[in-house]
């Protein structure tokens, strides 16, 4: 970092359950952060550690994501004397919190869609920006100004000194506004505005999906361009001293000069989604991993160099694992021979991950010393896997498998391969890069399959009972004409038929007979549904937990559970009618507790795949206890939380097959995708199968609705499972499904989903190794091209 001192880990604040979206600088020792776990926090710098904070507040009262986050300094804001801490949020509103009690002073609403940025003016007006198309000006709780101009979403907004105020909007332009009026519009950007800050020496900086910065003067002229981020751009910060820092999908925090010449790179381990600068001159960071960061420049306030050292680490492990799964390898992340230690490192702190002693270690080069210094074992992140002693190495990765395949000519190939992967991908790929017929694809299959001892697919392996161990889930094959792969879909082939997405008609190549057309989209083939049965082990469980039960509790007792486990495996198989008893009783089990509730989750499960029973579960007063079941199963704190997501979400996945059930899942649509949209980030990829799963059936049913509130709200979830770039090849497949087909034939939608980033994923996935899911990717950039 020529010129500069360097910035190092300060320290970590743990506090908030899901990504840290926003931050922001709150005088001299404070800052607050924004979550989606749809909380904001105020943090005060602890006297006496030069290293930690503690929370003074958390603020309650979002109903969606919070999104952005400010101060409002002392004596501006009648109700915040003493300052207080301002809040954007996907449920549309601007709360205004008191601290330290957190108490709501204000509550804003006027925005009809998510609001994206907040800024408060010198005088004490707040400015909003919203995905409608608009920011307001609030003044003493009230709307002073309706900024309407843009063409887009607005998605920054930034106080001047002077009292003016821009605004950055997804329409690629910048607008200047005084006393509500446009003066003047500033264009430069490729893509979105996302992003705005004031530079002290200069005017402001504005950050874009194109993935730049822009410095400007105060009169809209451009003097740089800052160039480096390889994805977009979601916030950018100007230091007093005039450093700027800016905040990447590419899960970087870059430090740039004003020239616009990079001083400094922060790897975080995913997403990094905002940053500001403290008055200490210090940064702080929020990531996607729900962890903010404090960094500095001054020795004093750095940590020390085993927490550097094991923060380095932790990102060499987690790059090293999504290499190892952008490249099919499944399992454990890719590791160097010991015998590159022999050479020295290029920078001091660089670190090396080693296969040594079966798994990795991780060494650190020491300048000063001359010297690599062992760290520690590297732990895999979430979703890798662990081989055991029975995995095999080939090209420094390991697999649960490498095996020697004869062909006509030749020495034998190597064909490296894991459980959890899906054999016709790894076939069809292996095939390819071996330059082999694909008219071989069946027997490579059927060789993986029985030469690794009969190693079921992954959503088989996905897909495990959460009572017995057994499958829950086996999709039944594909029909005729179905792609390699595709039955893991339940068997429902997802194709567009070639139709246009805006005529509806058959899709016209563009130019010549090979133009392609849409495979995968929009999803037409029947509801995903989960329908596999366990009734010994789920009847095994209900009498379990009704044992541990008081009648106070909802316990009915092992005989009645006995009768009707009985009798609702009859209704289940012969489409028979529940009596009024049945009812009643499964009315009292779905009042049981968290922690035993899943197998009543279960037995409904089953139960809705008839039509008969999906009647009677759609009516009142069974309907409510159903919903409020689903929503605890999702939210209330448990041992089993895990598990009641899973279940429940294949519950509301078999809700969509019949129209009595359709209905009600439309109307409860918004409670029930607040509850679970949580999901994306768990790192159980069974969970998030069957969360990929919902958004395809809710896809369909918000189609056929014309619901334009509930498309936005599938294309929201989508965008969050899109986050994880080495995520499950099957998810993200069904999620770019589900996108695909909210937008089919829907401008508008299609509008909001540029804004989200959808674009750039899908050309992301567009070259992934997995056929179907690079497919599907295509389809989902051809929908947003075509526009």
């Amino acid at each position: 970092m020529s010129g500069e001192a360097e910035f190092l880990l300060r320290c970590e604040l743990h506090h908030h359950q899901e990504d840290v979206r926003a931050v922001c600088a709150c005088g001299d020792d404070q800052l607050a952060t924004a979550s989606r776990d749809k909380t904001v926090a105020l943090w005060q710098e602890q006297q006496g550690d030069p290293l930690g904070f503690t929370v003074t507040m958390t603020g309650t009262g979002h109903t969606h994501f919070a999104t952005a986050v400010a101060w409002v300094p002392p004596g501006l804001v009648p109700g915040l004397e003493s300052g207080g801490i301002a809040s954007g949020s996907r449920d549309k509103r601007v709360l205004l919190f008191s601290p330290p009690s957190g108490a709501i002073v204000a509550d804003l609403a006027g925005h009809e869609q998510q609001v994206m940025d907040l800024t408060v003016a010198a005088n004490g007006d707040l400015v909003s920006a919203g995905v409608d198309s608009v920011a307001r000006v609030w003044r003493d709780s009230k709307c002073l100004h309706v900024l309407s101009g843009h063409e887009g979403s607005v998605l920054a907004v930034l106080a001047l000194p002077t009292g003016a105020v821009l605004t950055g909007s997804s329409d690629k332009s910048i607008k200047h506004w005084e006393g509500g009026v446009c003066t003047a519009t500033w264009t430069g950007h490729a893509d979105s505005v996302r992003c705005l800050a004031l530079h002290p020496e200069v005017g402001v900086v504005s950050g874009s999906h194109d993935f730049t910065l822009r410095l400007w003067t105060l009169t809209g002229d451009a003097i740089s361009e800052l160039v480096g981020h390889t994805a977009l751009v979601y916030k950018v910060a100007c230091s007093a001293a005039g450093l700027i820092a800016s905040a990447s999908e590419d899960n970087t925090v870059r430090v740039w000069r004003g020239d616009g010449t990079c001083l400094q790179t922060l790897e975080h381990p995913t997403c990094a989604w905002a940053v500001a600068f403290l008055p200490s001159g210090d940064l702080v960071s929020g990531c996607g991993d729900a962890v903010a960061r404090v960094w500095s420049q001054a020795p004093e306030r750095q940590a020390g160099q085993d927490v550097q050292a094991a923060y380095r680490a932790s990102i060499e492990s987690r790059k090293s694992a999504s290499a190892s799964a952008s490249q099919g390898g499944g399992g454990g992340g890719k590791m160097e021979d010991p015998s590159v230690l022999q050479y020295p490192g290029t920078s001091d702190g660089q670190v090396k991950v080693i296969n040594e002693a079966g798994g990795g270690m991780a060494y650190s080069w020491s300048a000063a010393a001359g010297e690599w210094e062992k760290i520690g074992v590297v732990v895999p992140p979430p979703g890798t896997m662990d081989t055991g002693p029975g995995g095999k190495t080939y090209q420094g990765v390991t697999y649960d498998f490498v095996f020697d395949v004869e062909v006509d000519v030749g020495p034998p190939r190597k064909l490296p391969y894991n459980r959890d992967q899906n054999p016709y991908d790894v076939a069809q790929r292996w095939l390819e890069e071996q330059g082999l017929p694909g008219d071989q694809l069946e027997q490579v299959v059927n060789f993986l399959v029985q030469n690794s001892g009969g190693a079921a697919m992954p959503v088989s392996a996905m897909n495990v009972d959460p009572f017995t161990g057994g499958g829950a889930y086996v999709p039944a094959p594909a029909g005729a004409g179905g792609r390699p792969g595709f039955p893991s879909l339940g068997g429902a082939q997802v194709t567009g038929g070639g139709a246009d997405p805006f005529t509806g008609g058959a899709s016209a190549p563009a130019s010549g007979s090979n133009a392609r057309q849409l495979m995968y989209v929009p999803h037409g083939a029947g509801m995903l549904t989960f329908e596999s049965a366990q009734y010994d082990g789920i009847a095994k469980k209900l009498c379990e937990f009704d044992a541990t039960l008081s009648p106070e509790q909802g316990a009915v007792g092992q005989g009645t559970i006995s009768d009707l486990m009985s009798r609702l495996k009859a209704c289940a198989i012969g489409d028979a009618k529940m009596s009024e008893g049945d009812v009643a009783t499964m009315s009292t089990l779905l009042t049981w507790p968290a922690d035993s509730l899943f197998p009543v989750l279960d037995l409904v499960r089953l139960l809705v795949l008839t039509e008969t029973v999906a009647n009677q579960l759609g009516a009142a007063p069974i309907s409510g206890a159903l919903l409020s079941a689903v929503k605890r199963a999702a939210t209330a704190s448990s041992a089993v939380l895990a598990t009641n997501q899973l279940v429940g979400l294949r519950l509301l996945c078999n809700c969509c097959k019949h129209p009595s059930l359709q209905l009600w899942m439309l109307s409860v649509r918004a409670e029930v995708l607040d509850s679970y949209t949580s999901v994306a980030q768990s790192t159980n990829k069974n969970a998030r199968l069957a969360l990929s799963s919902l958004l395809v059936n809710y896809a369909v049913l918000a189609s056929n609705a014309k619901d334009s509130e509930g498309k936005l709200q599938v294309l929201s979830a989508s965008v969050e499972l899109l986050q994880d770039d080495a995520g499950d090849a099957e998810v993200l497949f069904r999620t770019f499904v589900a996108v695909g087909t909210v937008m089919f034939n829907d401008k508008e939608i299609i509008a909001l989903a540029k804004d989200m980033g959808i674009l750039q994923k899908a050309v992301t996935f567009s070259s992934n190794t997995t056929v179907k899911l690079a497919e599907s990717a295509k389809d989902v950039t051809m929908v947003l091209e075509r526009t």
